[in-house]
């Protein structure tokens, strides 16, 4: 069995929390250069401004655009989530903020009934299906329904690295309006409102014994890295 008791703990929403702190840090010395500069004489105002805008546009070219608010945004829902979750009786293990190698999954939850991809989605107004789409505020939003089912796919590999035939469920969790029809199903995806999740979660299908949940969380989280690299927390 797989030690995973020297894993280091990751906090819900901890890399939205940490590409916060990469993009407001830059612009705050960006401001505080130009304020000194500015002080030194006013012949050297416009030069510190020409400086700012250059690092702003190289801040913009590295990171992608600034948008702090939705980032705070997302970070708070997945907070909602991760304590909703502490509601799971025991048995389950909850995973945080899991890293892939093309980003992270909000979520994961391993238990007795199964594994599970959540992503968080703290948009203002609700979400609903029309003619089998997934749809906010008369858009559809297919590209939730690809993110989630990627997760879980790529979830599926890691366990079938360690020979471990589980499905993977998706699931999708809006914290900033309801769902209508609360749970939803589109295209093999969960989507439920937040009062949902763990009702969802509790009546899988899938039954994995306490030995199974160990090798899943562990194989989950290695991911071809260092155990001490990855993530665990119990709700």
């Amino acid at each position: 069995m797989t030690d995973i008791s020297t894993m280091v703990p990751r906090r819900p929403a901890q890399s939205l929390g940490e590409r916060i702190k990469r993009r407001l840090i830059p612009l705050a010395v960006l401001f505080g250069a130009a304020i000194v500069l500015a002080g030194v004489g006013f012949v050297w105002l416009p030069g510190s401004l020409v400086a700012m805008g250059l690092m702003l546009a190289l801040v913009r070219l590295e990171k992608g655009p600034l948008n702090v608010d939705n980032d705070l945004k997302g970070r708070l829902g997945e907070k909602d989530v991760a304590s909703v979750l502490k509601g799971l009786p025991e048995g389950y293990t909850v995973l945080h903020d899991v890293e892939m190698e093309w980003g992270n999954i909000d979520h994961v939850v391993v238990g007795p009934t199964g594994v599970f991809a959540i992503e968080t989605k703290n948009w203002n107004g609700g979400l609903y299906r029309k003619q089998g789409r997934l749809m906010h505020r008369g858009h559809p939003q297919d590209h939730v329904i690809r993110q989630a089912t990627s997760g879980a796919m790529d979830l599926k590999r890691r366990l079938a690295s360690i020979d471990l035939k589980a499905w993977v469920s998706a699931i999708v969790v809006s914290t900033g309006g309801p769902v209508t029809g609360s749970p939803l199903t589109i295209r093999n995806v969960t989507v439920v409102g937040l009062g949902d999740p763990v009702s969802v979660i509790t009546s899988g299908r899938t039954s994995l014994d306490s030995q199974q949940v160990t090798r899943a969380v562990a194989a989950i989280l290695r991911g071809g890295q260092p155990l001490k690299s990855r993530a665990i927390s119990y709700p």
